[in-house]
């Protein structure tokens, strides 16, 4: 049975926790809150309307309330002027909803494979001489409005550090000046030492991250989120293969990025 927000997270959050944890804990909490009566008034066959799938949409919604709530405040308060007048409000409410949607993702069967850790398309792949990884490629995966926006781990590590750069919000497809943009970094360590980074551009004004460091990850773990729009780099070791070109069209938790030996 649920056993309230703090089992989410035991022990002090640790500061590098961002709003996530704490929103979905308050949020969890009333979910648990109609677990509980369910059951008692129903019994624990009544359990499926609470599903995981379940859970998860209220927890997207409740990231949303603020710009729903607004766009359809503006609405109604628009049908006073015209009738018309609120079609683009409620539009906007519409798009929120299409935007925050997290689908359910099957990762791919197979050995030593690295996941796309965003939906997008791959913008460029280079040659990179990283502080964590050592040389190595970067990948980058363009996100445009209209693609899932919550990104993946992309293969299961340990997270054993997080930086957040402020900087420039630049239109996510350019490319270079990439230490000028505002960004979040995270190091991983596991089979191999990898590290994402994710970006935030003139659209995307906001990185929410669901981690901390000290995690220990799974393959295809839900990492954070960047809001309307923006860019995710994976920056792996050499000797792993690429198994993916730029132009393609990938999608997080099951396009395979490459693979590396055991």
């Amino acid at each position: 049975m649920y056993q309230g927000p703090e089992a989410l997270v035991p022990g002090p959050l640790p500061k590098e926790r961002l709003t996530r944890v704490r929103a979905e804990a308050e949020y969890m909490d009333v979910i648990g809150r109609l677990v509980d009566y369910d059951m008692r008034v129903r019994g624990a066959d009544s359990l499926y309307i609470f599903s995981p799938s379940f859970v998860n949409l209220m927890i997207r919604l409740y990231e949303a309330r603020w710009p729903l709530a607004a766009f359809l405040l503006a609405g109604i308060g628009a049908l006073v002027v015209h009738p018309l007048a609120g079609l683009p409000f409620f539009g906007l409410f519409l798009f929120t909803l299409y935007f925050f949607r997290d689908p359910e993702r099957e990762l791919p069967e197979g050995e030593n494979l690295i996941i796309c850790p965003a939906d997008g398309t791959v913008l460029e792949i280079v040659g990179f001489d990283d502080p964590h990884v050592g040389a190595g490629k970067r990948v980058a995966i363009f996100m445009s409005l209209f693609n899932v926006h919550v990104n993946r781990c992309p293969l299961k590590a340990s997270i054993v550090s997080m930086e957040h750069t402020s900087g420039k919000k630049v239109i996510a497809y350019l490319k270079g000046e990439l230490e000028a943009r505002e960004r979040l970094r995270t190091e991983f360590q596991g089979p191999i030492g990898y590290a994402v980074e994710q970006y935030a551009g003139i659209i995307a004004r906001r990185i929410v991250s669901f981690v901390a460091i000290g995690d220990e990850l799974g393959t295809g773990d839900k990492i954070g989120m960047i809001r309307y729009g923006s860019r995710v780099d994976i920056i792996l070791p050499e000797g792993v293969s690429i198994d993916v070109e730029v132009g393609q069209k990938v999608t997080a938790g099951q396009t395979v990025i490459g693979g590396y030996d055991a």
